[in-house]
């Protein structure tokens, strides 16, 4: 017994998409403060989403396509239509978010995601404890 619809890639792509627009285009969001930014891989990492969450809720209040800085573009036209005041933005290193953030909400607080902080941290540790053996080594020798 198959548990298989069997329909086409395209097809189910194409009810994807008009969930998502029924659900998210249109999301109310003028009490939204607080918000995380990420970027998540589709079709095996060949194209990138961005979302963008009421921290708060969870909720999901926008998806663009890319993962480039204008990807947030319509959704800061939505900010700003809406007079939202954005008070943090919670996202990984991107430089593209982060540019997006400090240009379009300067005033907001930008807090960086616990992994990312946490793996430059450990690449820098692992870069010092390098640096250190190959001192010792070289003064051993």
């Amino acid at each position: 017994m198959s548990n298989h619809l069997h329909l086409p890639w395209d097809m189910v792509k194409e009810i994807q998409k008009n969930y998502l627009q029924r659900h998210y285009a249109n999301s109310d969001f003028t009490e939204v403060h607080y918000i995380g930014i990420d970027e998540f891989a589709v079709a095996r990492g060949h194209i990138y989403k961005t979302i963008v969450v009421d921290i708060q809720t969870g909720r999901v209040i926008y998806i663009g396509d890319g993962m480039g800085a204008d990807v947030l573009d319509k959704f800061r036209q939505k900010v700003e239509k809406k007079g939202v005041r954005i008070e943090a933005v919670a996202t990984d290193l991107l430089s593209a978010f982060i540019s997006s953030v400090m240009t379009h909400a300067p005033d907001a607080t930008l807090v960086f995601d616990h992994f990312h902080v946490i793996k430059l941290m450990n690449d820098a540790l692992d870069g010092i404890r390098r640096s250190l053996y190959r001192q010792e080594r070289d003064l051993n020798k």
